[in-house]
């Protein structure tokens, strides 16, 4: 697994605030959401999450990774993508394998955390994670 940053509270402000993820977030949400993720470091060709077992959700930073479905490519992620969006939803297992194209920095969100978060703020990572959802599905569709 990667390596957790260590940095401060106020850096991770900072940091989560300057992400399109986050824009529609108030100043207060994204406090409520420093305390919720952690940063996390990926080397290149590292699993970040593994198909068939318990969903975790994740924000890019910054890298790209790649999806899999076994062993077939299904799409590539980068910066401001999300993944395991679905856990947070469903509460469902992966369904895909998720592995770091190049050193990838993320935010790993903590769903426990997010689910005892405000009420607006936990609307809006559930706005943000469909908005996502979509895009992806309508994306799938267009290459149908």
């Amino acid at each position: 697994m990667g390596d957790e940053e260590d940095i401060d509270r106020t850096e991770k402000f900072l940091l989560i605030r300057n992400m399109n993820f986050f824009k529609s977030f108030t100043d207060s949400e994204i406090w409520e959401i420093v305390g919720a993720v952690s940063v996390r470091e990926f080397v290149k060709g590292a699993e970040i999450i593994t198909e068939g077992l318990l969903e975790e959700t994740f924000i890019i930073i910054d890298g790209e990774a790649m999806m899999l479905k076994g062993d077939i490519k299904i799409g590539t992620l980068r910066k401001g993508d999300c993944f395991g969006e679905m856990g947070y939803i469903a509460k469902s297992k992966n369904s895909a394998t998720i592995k770091a194209l190049t050193t990838i920095r993320l935010l790993e969100v903590n769903n426990s955390a997010i689910e005892e978060s405000s009420s607006s703020c936990q609307l809006r990572f559930t706005k943000m994670f469909l908005k996502r959802i979509i895009e992806r599905l309508s994306k799938a569709n267009g290459e149908i």
